[in-house]
């Protein structure tokens, strides 16, 4: 998946959200992995 990250990035993705199974979400931009989006969303699990 890191490697998917970095191709949807270097493609232009502003970010990439990575969902699991349990519905945890994990944030990337190009700087690595976040707390939170850097967009104003709210995500109801």
């Amino acid at each position: 998946m890191r490697v998917k990250i970095k191709l949807y990035l270097k493609a232009g993705a502003i970010e990439v959200w990575l969902v699991n199974e349990q519905g945890e979400i994990q944030f990337f931009d190009a700087n690595g992995q976040r707390e939170s989006s850097s967009f104003n969303v709210t995500i109801d699990k």
